[in-house]
């Protein structure tokens, strides 16, 4: 999965930033603990960068 998300991220335009949460699966993301360090990452990334 990892190498997956390597090769979007390296075709993907920017700006970008890979950030991986050591030992989650895709589905951890949506909710729980897995789900919060995400949302902790994305607000400040979608804040910066899009017109909110």
């Amino acid at each position: 999965m990892l190498n997956h998300s390597q090769g979007l991220n390296a075709k993907a335009a920017g700006p970008k930033e890979l950030f991986i949460v050591d030992g989650a699966t895709h589905m951890d993301l949506y909710d729980g603990e897995g789900a919060e360090i995400a949302a902790n990452k994305l607000y400040p990334f979608f804040a910066q960068h899009l017109e909110l």
